[in-house]
């Protein structure tokens, strides 16, 4: 069943208001805290928030006998496993290895749309039209 117009409408409403008072709300919060006790406090009021959100999504997979741990998930994703090693390896020691830690990443995901535009340049042809097509 699909939303009626009216509805969306008022979810879209109800998000612009959200999201405007909590840039009002951020604005004027700045003034009175620091910025490291602003965001703990951000942090703390978005982690309040979307508690019912985490429970009601462990309930739902405990009635769906899905239930699965976040460590057993990372066990089976290695990708998973790997940037949360690359990230606690260079927020721990930051400094230069942070930064060659940032620029393998770098290459490593450059080279999926390079790859891309070099094949829709081999498949389309060398013209300016096609180049710009590969890139954009």
């Amino acid at each position: 069943m699909r939303p009626s117009s009216g509805l969306r409408a008022g979810l879209l409403a109800l998000a612009a208001l959200i999201w405007g008072t909590a840039f009002v709300a951020q604005s004027m919060g700045m003034d009175y805290l620091g910025p490291c006790a602003f965001n703990a406090a951000r942090s703390f009021v978005g982690s309040i928030a979307l508690a019912p959100v985490i429970f009601a999504g462990d309930r739902l997979r405990q009635k769906s006998g899905g239930a699965q741990e976040l460590a057993a998930y990372s066990w089976k994703n290695p990708a998973l496993l790997a940037g949360g090693l690359l990230g606690a390896v260079s927020g721990y020691f930051g400094g230069v290895v942070d930064n060659v830690i940032m620029r393998f990443m770098d290459v490593v995901m450059a080279i999926p749309m390079t790859m891309f535009a070099i094949v829709i340049v081999a498949a389309l042809g060398t013209s300016t039209v096609n180049l710009i097509i590969a890139l954009g």
